[in-house]
C-alpha cells in the first residue's frame, strides 16, 4: 500500500483513529510524504494515540485545509526539501489538546492563514518564521489561542489587519517580531495591529512609534 493510501485509509477510518503503527521503520518514526500534493482534511476528526507527536517529511509545502480540524494530535513538525505555496486555512482549528506546531524546516510561504489556529487552546509555540505575505486576510487565525508565547515573523510580511488580542502571554521575543513583521504601509491604507491589553502594557515608546510610523493602528 502506498503513503497515499494509508492516509486515505486514515482519513476514512470509521473512528477516526490514527495507527502509529503506519509511522514504524521511518527514521525517528517520521512519515515520508514525498508523493503528497495535498494534505486537506487528511486528519480532519482523527483520534491519535495520546500526546501523540506527528512528523510529516514532504518533498515540498502542500496544502492543509482543515488538515487537522477537531483531532486531538499534541504536536506537528513538518519539513519539506523543496520551497513551496501553502494554504492553511482551518488546518489547526479546534485542535484543543495541540500545544506546538514546528516548521523551522518547512520552506514554505502561507497564502491563506484564516481561522488556522481557531481554538486552539493549549498552544504555546509555532517555531519557524511566518511568510504571509500573500495572504489577503488573517480572519480569526490566532482566535482562541490564549497560551500562545512563541511566534516569530518574517520581517515585512505582515500586510493586512492581524490580531493576537486573546494571547496575553506573547514573550517578548515574539512580541518583537510580530513588530518587525509588519510591513511599511507609508502610502497604502492603513492597517490595524491589535494585541491583549496585557501585551500592550508592555510595549516601549519605540516600539508603538515604530508601528506608527509604518502606517498602522495599534490596539489592544
Amino acid at each position: 500500500m502506498s503513503i497515499a493510501e494509508k492516509l486515505q485509509t486514515i482519513a476514512e477510518n470509521e473512528q477516526r483513529v490514527y495507527d502509529k503503527g503506519y509511522t514504524d521503520g521511518y527514521e525517528n518514526g517520521a512519515l515520508p510524504l514525498t508523493q503528497i500534493k495535498k494534505l486537506n482534511s487528511v486528519f480532519d476528526g482523527s483520534t491519535f494515540p495520546e500526546n501523540y507527536d506527528l512528523v510529516l517529511h514532504l518533498k515540498k509545502p502542500v496544502d492543509m485545509q482543515y488538515c487537522f480540524k477537531n483531532s486531538n494530535v499534541r504536536s506537528v513538525t513538518l519539513t519539506a526539501v523543496q520551497a513551496g505555496d501553502v494554504m492553511i486555512t482551518f488546518a489547526f482549528r479546534d485542535c484543543i489538546n495541540l500545544q506546538v506546531f514546528d516548521m523551522k524546516d518547512y520552506k514554505a510561504t502561507i497564502t491563506d492563514i484564516t481561522y488556522a489556529f481557531y481554538n486552539s487552546s493549549k498552544l504555546k509555540s509555532i517555531y519557524g518564521a511566518l511568510d504571509i505575505s500573500r495572504c489577503p486576510s488573517t480572519t480569526a487565525a490566532f482566535s482562541g489561542c490564549t497560551l500562545l508565547e512563541d511566534i516569530d515573523f518574517v520581517p515585512n510580511t505582515i500586510k493586512v489587519n492581524i490580531s493576537f488580542s486573546p494571547c496575553r502571554y506573547l514573550n517578548e521575543k515574539s512580541i518583537q517580531s510580530i513588530i518587525d513583521g509588519l510591513a511599511d504601509l507609508t502610502g497604502q491604507t492603513t492597517q490595524t495591529i491589535t494585541f491583549h491589553a496585557t501585551v500592550g502594557a508592555k510595549l516601549t515608546d519605540e516600539q508603538k512609534a515604530t508601528i506608527t510610523a509604518k502606517n498602522w493602528t495599534l490596539a489592544y
